[in-house]
């Protein structure tokens, strides 16, 4: 027996063949032993479910059903997984070394309820995405998304009748950072880094809709005056960003 905080990693999952195994790999390395691997698949056409199927561990499961996105997928993974912590990541994800999760849960049964650290960018076709994302969780969120989702592990209390807003396709996870700096839970920055990512997702395509969504959501979750100095803000970035 242990008394071990149980910690689910949701991988949501579409045509990812190319990148799956070794996501799902760095996951299922890691030497914490309360840990299950739960990937939620939207109907892959490509070999990502065959890839899959030959990784047999008691510690992985995968589970497919149709999904209206990314945001979709992680709901219905938090819902079909009970656990105690869960932790988010990409398919073209991976969390370096074997003890990055053990690493996190000497907090896991301390006050806090939101853990995060850093995360690295790989190859990164825009000049203005940084080598590393240096996270934080204060009202720095106000301007922009200081707290990366795969860098974070969210304490399963803080989804108790919460869940990403399926309205927002590309930024639901800014939305529900945004929700949780107003109810302010305990959180602690773990002094690492627990990512490296893709910077090819689309939130890093830079496109008007991304800043449009962006609006959308500090319009309902922002004091007023800060969402109105928001609006060129916003704006700039993109520009700065398209030119990068």
């Amino acid at each position: 027996m242990t008394n071990k905080p149980l910690v689910a990693i949701i991988i949501p999952c579409l045509n990812a063949a190319s990148t799956i195994q070794t996501c799902v790999e760095s996951a299922l390395q890691q030497s914490y032993e309360q840990l299950i691997v739960h990937v939620q698949d939207g109907g892959s056409t490509d070999q990502t479910l065959a890839i899959l199927e030959r990784i047999r561990t008691p510690r992985l499961r995968v589970s497919v059903a149709k999904d209206q996105g990314v945001y979709d997928a992680i709901n219905t993974a938090i819902r079909k997984t009970p656990a105690d912590w869960y932790y988010i990541l990409g398919t073209d994800d991976k969390i370096p070394g074997l003890d990055s999760v053990a690493s996190v849960m000497t907090f896991g049964h301390s006050k806090y309820t939101l853990l995060f650290g850093d995360v690295r960018y790989g190859k990164r076709a825009n000049q203005m995405i940084p080598s590393v994302h240096h996270s934080s969780f204060d009202n720095g969120l106000w301007w922009r998304n200081t707290l990366h989702q795969q860098g974070a592990f969210y304490h399963s209390s803080l989804f108790a009748g919460h869940a990403f807003d399926l309205r927002y396709r590309i930024l639901a996870d800014y939305d529900f950072h945004l929700g949780l700096l107003r109810s302010a839970p305990s959180s602690k920055h773990v002094g690492m880094t627990l990512c490296e990512c893709g910077a090819q997702g689309l939130s890093k395509r830079f496109n008007i809709g991304l800043y449009m969504e962006e609006l959308r959501i500090k319009r309902r979750r922002l004091p007023w005056p800060i969402y109105i100095a928001n609006i060129p803000w916003v704006g700039i970035k993109w520009f700065l960003k398209k030119l990068g």
